[in-house]
């Protein structure tokens, strides 16, 4: 699974590992995010909401894995060996060794992912902050109907959020870290490493493919990914002096080395 904060380059990591003949590329599921239900009594009773199991029908639906089963009798755990199941059969169905999904905000279920399933690979993508910080807003502002972190604060929060969650798991065995600038200076060596990682064959160029038909895209009201779908740009793109005056730059770096600071006394 490929998580990071929105913004921090997860869909462009994704498009290009999904062009590798063994790797099946999967939309955004949710799908953790949905089973882990935000009703307390139906965590503790281990039930799958309504939602999660809408997710599971779509897969089977997009993949053709019908496995005969009763999904709204599954309990979590079930529902997630079912999730995994269905989409390793996507996988062998389609003659490929190994399927990456791509939804940032796994980042945080990672505990609860481990706890339901097993042998569940991470591939965290980080970039710099300010590039996160501003991206986030300037899509807020550009996609104000469907993008939700449409303030400033919003936009930070998220960012903070999301580099204390990667913080949990650098240097556990499982889970490769990358930043969106490591990508772009030295994609050949990066790439190896991710496929050296993935235990799949090691193809050289992939970062000058592009998967034209990597399903996120016909996705509706996700207008905002088809800037993620073009080529690897040969730096590293930054709108924190676009969208932000001299001022509330300060103040966001501030608050951004602060938070550094305070992760790496803890």
């Amino acid at each position: 699974m490929i998580v990071g904060c929105p913004r921090s380059g997860t869909t462009i990591l994704q498009s290009i590992l999904a062009t590798h003949p063994e790797v099946l590329g999967i939309f955004e599921t949710h799908f953790y995010c949905a089973l882990c239900s935000s009703n307390k009594w139906t965590r503790k009773l281990g039930l799958t909401p309504k939602k999660a199991i809408k997710i599971l029908n779509e897969i089977e639906r997009e993949y053709g894995c019908h496995q005969n089963q009763n999904i709204r009798l599954l309990s979590s755990r079930y529902a997630s060996s079912f999730f995994v199941k269905t989409l390793d059969n996507a996988t062998s169905n389609l003659n490929k060794k190994v399927w990456v999904e791509k939804t940032p905000q796994h980042l945080f279920y990672i505990d609860y992912i481990k706890r339901l399933t097993e042998n569940i690979k991470f591939i965290h993508i980080e970039r710099k902050p300010e590039s996160i910080v501003s991206s986030l807003y300037h899509a807020s502002l550009k996609y104000s109907h469907t993008w939700p972190y449409n303030s400033k604060e919003k936009s930070f929060a998220l960012w903070q959020e999301s580099y204390l969650a990667h913080q949990k798991y650098r240097g556990l065995d499982d889970h490769f870290f990358i930043t969106l600038n490591e990508l772009i200076e030295d994609p050949s060596n990066q790439l190896r490493k991710i496929l050296n990682f993935m235990k799949i064959e090691v193809i050289d160029g992939l970062e000058h493919r592009q998967n034209k038909g990597f399903r996120t895209i016909t996705e509706k009201s996700k207008e905002w990914l088809y800037d993620s779908q073009k080529p690897l740009l040969k730096e590293e793109r930054c709108r924190f002096k676009d969208v932000f005056d001299i001022e509330e730059r300060k103040h966001l770096s501030q608050r951004i080395r602060d938070t550094i600071s305070r992760s790496n006394v803890i």
